[in-house]
């Protein structure tokens, strides 16, 4: 998270999980610049995650800030955290059309319950929109709309000092989770590719991230993310080589990831599926696999 000093106060860029680890951090970071909660005026969040916006409620509540979120992710907070009675029966849809086993549906349906505190439950005060001035007073903080990780996930550019506040749209060292699921749009990966490339229009010196650490060098950077995905997609492809038909759980479990796919705890492997189904959706769009219309869904490189 990022705080902005103005004369009226402090602008904050996500606030992080709400728990109370997250309140005192955030309450000890603003006291070693001479501010509190109650300094606070305005939180923007670059994207609907608990970890970005989870604390944005006992913030506000707190200090009376406004909050804002792009409004392709503000239609969904209610859905996600207030009643997500629906969205859970809709995972469980989604995994069972993926393939996942039957034993492990119920847990892996509910894996990201713990993450939700709905007690901080807020919807935003104001719905960003692409190009505008982000409400940080003092800062000209343009809005970009980068969506991919989220559907309504922004950037924020400060011309002045050419810097890019990238949430998770860009990290130094990891690749952000593009994964289709029930919230995330039809065809996630393209939308995310297409945002690597809206970035690259703007010059950037340097990016300031959600995760892991700031870095210079961002136009490489990006070519390192276009690369990745292109070598998943091939890799894809390779695996979709099989004689016979392939569920997305399936295809999770041959591909490579930073460890077994079998060693994942539920909330990861769901991950690990919604994004290999963002990679063969694309590949479907592009005319390059087949998808079945079955129970569950299969994956082939030849007309079925």
């Amino acid at each position: 998270m990022y705080a902005f000093e103005s004369s009226n106060g402090i602008s904050i860029l996500d606030v992080g999980w709400n728990t109370d680890v997250a309140l005192e951090a955030l309450e000890n970071g603003l006291s070693s610049i001479g501010a509190d909660l109650r300094s606070i005026e305005s939180i923007v969040v670059t994207h609907i995650h608990p970890d970005h916006y989870g604390l944005a409620g006992r913030v506000r509540e707190i200090s009376g800030a406004k909050v804002a979120l792009h409004h392709r992710d503000a239609v969904l907070t209610k859905s996600r955290y207030l009643d997500p009675s629906d969205l859970l029966l809709e995972m469980r849809s989604f995994l069972l059309d993926a393939g996942a086993p039957k034993d492990q549906v119920d847990e892996l349906q509910t894996a990201s319950l713990p993450a939700l505190d709905r007690k901080s439950f807020v919807e935003p005060d104001i719905e960003l929109e692409h190009d505008e001035i982000a409400p940080v007073p003092g800062r000209l903080l343009r809005v970009i709309w980068t969506p991919g990780h989220s559907p309504g996930h922004i950037c924020l550019y400060e011309e002045r000092f050419k810097r890019l506040f990238s949430g998770d749209h860009i990290l130094p060292r990891i690749t952000a989770n593009i994964s289709y699921h029930p919230q995330s749009g039809d065809n996630p990966l393209r939308d995310y590719l297409e945002s690597l490339e809206r970035v690259k229009a703007y010059e950037i010196e340097q990016v300031e991230p959600a995760h892991e650490y700031r870095f210079k060098g961002v136009s490489m950077r990006i070519k390192e993310i276009q690369q990745h995905h292109m070598e998943r997609l091939a890799e894809v492809k390779t695996i979709l080589k099989s004689p016979l038909p392939k569920t997305a759980w399936e295809i999770a479990e041959e591909l490579t990831w930073s460890r077994p796919f079998a060693s994942y705890q539920p909330f990861m492997k769901r991950m690990a599926v919604g994004e290999a189904i963002s990679h063969l959706r694309y590949l479907v769009n592009s005319n390059e696999v087949m998808i079945s219309d079955g129970n569950p869904i299969t994956y082939s490189t030849s007309k079925l």
